[in-house]
């Protein structure tokens, strides 16, 4: 039963701070935990780095896990309570990037207005009288959408 072997693993590198018995878990284990979390993310880099994440949950939760936990099974939660974090995460980040670039844009409106309208105007006062109100009613009907 390979889990026994995890636990045992996972003992040492408590009980003992045993770097190379938590490397053996992490090799043993990490091709399970990126597949889930691949399968999860969609994404390469967002699987690698769930991946990380999930390795470093273990790792401080290692002390507090039961000898009768199966680790597999663990990680593979785990695994997919992160990955879905992570993707909550990223989905407000670019929600926020994407708010920060929206208002941006909307102040580099207002500063270039002030220069454009002068331009604008006199560009208005060129027309004749029957393109100017037709100017001026298809400015009216793209404001309304």
């Amino acid at each position: 039963m390979p889990d026994v072997d995890d636990i045992a693993l996972l003992r040492e590198y408590v009980d003992r701070n045993s770097e190379s018995a938590f490397a053996g878990i992490v090799e043993r284990r990490v091709n399970l935990v990126y597949s889930v979390a691949l399968r999860f993310t969609g994404n390469f880099e967002d699987a690698q780095d769930v991946t990380q994440a999930v390795f470093v949950i273990l790792a401080r939760k290692a002390a507090g896990l039961s000898p009768k936990t199966i680790l597999t099974g663990w990680l593979y939660e785990t695994t997919r309570f992160a990955a879905m974090n992570f993707l909550t995460r990223k989905s407000r980040r670019q929600a926020r990037e994407q708010e920060a670039y929206m208002q941006s844009t909307l102040n580099e409106a207002e500063t270039i207005w002030p220069q454009l309208a002068p331009l604008l105007e006199n560009a208005m006062s060129r027309l004749n009288e029957k393109d100017r109100k037709l100017v001026d009613l298809s400015l009216l009907d793209w404001k309304r959408v």
